[in-house]
């Protein structure tokens, strides 16, 4: 079953914040034969997040998610968001991010050219694990770096590679960012922070990044 959670981040507070666990929908429920019930699919349930854009509309959303969902034992109870210091806090087997695309977005002081035997050394160690499908780098620019997984073009996918990204705005300065084929945020890095005593590099970001990547392939395909 898979555990979701929505992560958001506030402008006006600086702050992260999250969401309690959505744990499966109601297809995954339904094929558990679980006691517990939940109205939607995820792709259903997902929209009502759309349309967030200050911390009292994420809380609204977490709300109105929440009531999809029934306890065998009869009530339902609304868990609040939390706030967090950091989103390397959030566990979960998905994370959505939202409220990410700043309106003070900079041109990034990072160039992913520097770093380009790094990153086809860490898709070579994802091709080289997956006995089925290739990996490889299809193209890396200043900002950019494109990430082709040979599953998605089995599929005819219109998009066939996933993204990575170095970006800077004035909330979170520079960060590496990953995204779905789609151009859908999957997670992020923020560089130079602190957590658990590790700061955070461009060369750990990236090892990150990837290694998510392959991840989420993975589980979702």
């Amino acid at each position: 079953m898979t555990r979701r959670r929505l992560l958001f981040y506030c402008k006006g507070t600086q702050r992260y914040y999250v969401t309690p666990e959505f744990n499966g929908d109601k297809t995954e429920l339904q094929s558990m034969a679980s006691a517990d019930s939940c109205d939607r699919n995820w792709p259903e349930i997902l929209p009502v997040f759309e349309n967030v854009i200050t911390l009292a509309d994420f809380k609204a959303a977490n709300r109105a998610a929440q009531c999809f969902y029934h306890s065998f034992l009869g009530e339902i109870v609304i868990l609040p968001v939390q706030e967090i210091a950091s989103p390397y806090e959030v566990s979960a087997d998905e994370v959505i991010c939202l409220n990410f695309d700043s309106e003070y977005k900079k041109e990034s002081k990072i160039d992913l050219r520097k770093y380009k035997n790094l990153i086809k050394g860490l898709v070579s160690i994802e091709n080289d694990k997956d006995p089925n499908w290739k990996w490889f780098v299809k193209d890396i620019s200043k900002t950019r770096a494109l990430i082709h997984w040979g599953y998605l073009y089995s599929l005819d996918e219109k998009e066939t590679c996933f993204i990575v990204t170095a970006e800077s705005d004035d909330c979170l300065g520079d960060t590496i960012v990953w995204r779905h084929p789609s151009g859908e945020m999957l997670s992020f890095a923020v560089i130079g922070e602190t957590y658990y005593g590790v700061t955070t590099t461009i060369e750990s970001a990236l090892e990150n990044a990837i290694k998510s990547i392959a991840y989420y392939a993975h589980s979702r395909y």
